[in-house]
């Protein structure tokens, strides 16, 4: 049974269909920007951005020669990413920009090291921002807001080659304290964990980062963290956890984002390594299937009720293995419907009550919506008791093998509730949609 309730509020809807890169994607040649306002997409992260160029975003990109004056406009290439950035605004989104740089896989590490010089640094982002915030060297006035200070540290063999915890966490210190004292209105964050396990003794990176970033008074608007995973039930965890962790070191009250996200079932070591062939192409298979879509509905509705406050799918990028949304060639596949239809909840703004009493049913309700998916119970028919509701027209659309985000059934009533029947498939996505007749 799933209960919803329009009479009880519960909470805004969140921005839990951000999504890392796009719409430009392959050298700007794909360009998907329709598709993200049609969801109606918050939020784009940069990171990894124009796979797998890496052409543009990251800071060894846009100041080659780091050794450069930062106050000489001279010294930055923009124009790729200016292009980037300029779709995204097109679309509607915000921008959450990754300072640092795009992962590399390769044995020796060109660009994804510690910089040699945290100062320079932090003069070198500051010219960025002053780029794109203030118009600085032929820019723009875009007001972006939030900046993360580099991706996955702990990760030292592909994102921070030849660096110690220590390193990073002076990097941190000292580029947000020089980014702050520029601009006191900017939200500066990090690390974008990509390793933080469940509750234990073996979780040193992450709150000895809390403790310097406290001891030192640096600045901390926000905590950005990664889960790959198929199970649900991990994504609660770790962010209770997390949230466990910053309200223990007096960060109570800072933004969470889970910046990186999707399905994942294999084993890293194996998924990796040069016989991993047919590990990957399963993996990868899943995302972009039913059950991708599934799996991704299943996770923005938990997330609703855990402490997260904005998450970033990854990746939107059609020609990068890990993106759900797009085939290779730019076409919407499952879980770009799956996006669309929490995007009209999200566009919605308020939630109300509801609940489900089955595991693996998971629902999220507004007054005009509301949206169900199965991802891990048995097929079958579901009862949707629907109590304070207004009478009129409710419309069923499904997200399954044989429809995307299609009309299937209308049903005309009257009074202030409605129990209705709706046949829920292994993986399949419902969306209710009540108006007035």
């Amino acid at each position: 049974m799933i209960k919803v309730d329009f009479s009880r509020k519960a909470g805004k809807v969140k921005p839990l269909h951000g999504i890392n890169n796009g719409p430009l994607s392959s050298e700007c040649v794909t360009d998907t920007s329709k598709y993200y306002k049609e969801i109606g997409i918050p939020f784009v992260r940069l990171h990894d951005t124009d796979w797998p160029s890496f052409k543009m975003v990251d800071i060894p990109k846009i100041f080659p020669d780091f050794d450069a004056d930062p106050e000489d406009p001279n010294n930055y290439m923009f124009e790729q990413t200016d292009q980037t950035i300029e779709a995204i605004v097109k679309t509607g989104a915000k921008v959450l920009y990754r300072l640092g740089t795009s992962i590399e896989h390769t044995k020796v590490k060109r660009f994804a090291v510690p910089p040699k010089d945290f100062v320079q640094w932090a003069r070198i982002c500051i010219g960025v921002i002053k780029h794109y915030n203030e118009g600085w060297a032929n820019g723009y006035h875009f007001n972006i807001k939030h900046w993360e200070i580099w991706n996955e540290p702990e990760n030292s063999n592909q994102m921070f080659a030849g660096g110690t915890a220590e390193d990073y966490y002076n990097l941190y210190i000292t580029s947000t304290k020089m980014i702050k004292e520029y601009d006191s209105t900017l939200k500066l964050g990090g690390y974008a964990a990509g390793y933080i396990p469940d509750a234990g003794p073996d979780d040193h990176y992450f709150s000895n980062f809390l403790r310097r970033v406290k001891e030192e008074n640096a600045p901390l608007d926000f905590f950005s963290w990664h889960i790959y995973t198929s199970d649900i039930k991990a994504i609660e965890r770790r962010a209770d956890y997390v949230k466990q962790e910053l309200d223990k070191y007096g960060f109570g009250d800072i933004e969470i984002y889970l910046d990186e996200w999707n399905y994942f079932d294999a084993d890293w070591v194996e998924f990796l390594s040069p016989e991993g062939e047919y590990i990957r192409k399963g993996v990868f298979e899943k995302i972009r299937s039913q059950l991708g879509a599934a799996f991704t509905t299943a996770a923005m509705i938990r997330m609703q009720t855990l402490p997260i406050d904005i998450a970033f799918y990854y990746d939107g990028q059609p020609r990068i293995d890990w993106c759900g949304l797009f085939d290779f060639y730019g076409c919407p596949i499952k879980t770009f419907y799956a996006m669309k239809a929490f995007g009209l909840l999200y566009k919605d703004e308020n939630s109300v009550w509801s609940v489900s009493d089955t595991d693996g049913i998971y629902c999220l309700a507004t007054e005009n919506h509301v949206l169900i998916v199965n991802y891990g119970a048995k097929a079958g028919h579901y009862m949707v008791d629907m109590d304070n509701i207004k009478g009129g027209k409710v419309e069923t659309y499904m997200v399954d093998e044989q429809n995307n985000l299609e009309l299937t059934r209308t049903e005309y009533f009257e009074g202030y509730r409605l129990v209705q029947r709706v046949y829920l498939g292994e993986n399949s996505i419902a969306l209710l949609k009540i108006s007035d007749i």
